[in-house]
């Protein structure tokens, strides 16, 4: 599952990649810097996510839910300037949805209250 995030990723810094040029061409240094600050703080979110899962911490499985519902709720609150965007973000966040659907159908069934013994 973190491959997912890791190619969301990916996307994302090719999708700005224009964004951040067109800011440091018109002088807008701050935005830039923002925009930047913000994607490196989602890419180490990411890169903790991948690593922890590669090393089975469980505590990482909590963190990858709270970023599947992150990207749920930011998908629908961001403007779509094309209709490219716009699909874009719908097949993601439907994508999105139905992780977050498996993942917590996962933890109820297979979760470890459910391992207790009665």
């Amino acid at each position: 599952m973190p491959a997912y995030f890791v190619v969301m990723v990916l996307l994302g810094w090719v999708e700005l990649a224009p964004t951040i040029v067109t800011s440091l061409e018109a002088g807008r240094q701050f935005r830039a810097t923002v925009l930047i600050s913000s994607r490196l703080l989602w890419s180490g979110l990411v890169a903790v996510t991948a690593y922890g899962s590669a090393r089975r911490w469980r505590w990482v499985f909590w963190l990858y839910l709270v970023l599947l519902a992150l990207l749920i709720v930011t998908g629908f609150g961001s403007p779509h300037p094309t209709p490219v965007a716009l699909i874009y973000d719908l097949v993601g966040g439907l994508i999105d949805a139905a992780l977050l659907t498996v993942s917590i159908f996962g933890a109820i069934r297979y979760g470890p209250w459910v391992m207790m013994k009665t």
